[in-house]
């Protein structure tokens, strides 16, 4: 059966038409796994890597490096 009217209006609902599904697999698909979480002193470590690429002054690099060694004091919640 073709369907009639303009071809503009054809090449719309055929688009839809294939996009459709592309659009309910990528809604249906499976989520991705939870991160680990990662442990402070990872974190830290992780900080200091990032501290050393930085290109902040001396001084301040000594000064987050600091806080960074210091034992964690906890949330204070």
């Amino acid at each position: 059966m073709a369907v009639s009217g303009c071809p503009q209006m054809n090449r719309t609902l055929a688009a839809l038409v294939l996009a459709t599904p592309l659009l309910l697999a990528g809604c249906s698909s499976h989520q991705a796994e939870p991160e680990r979480v990662y442990s402070r002193t990872e974190i830290k470590s992780f900080a200091v890597d990032l501290l050393g690429k930085s290109s902040m002054s001396r001084e301040n690099y000594a000064k987050y490096r600091r806080a960074l060694s210091e034992p964690s004091r906890g949330s204070g919640i």
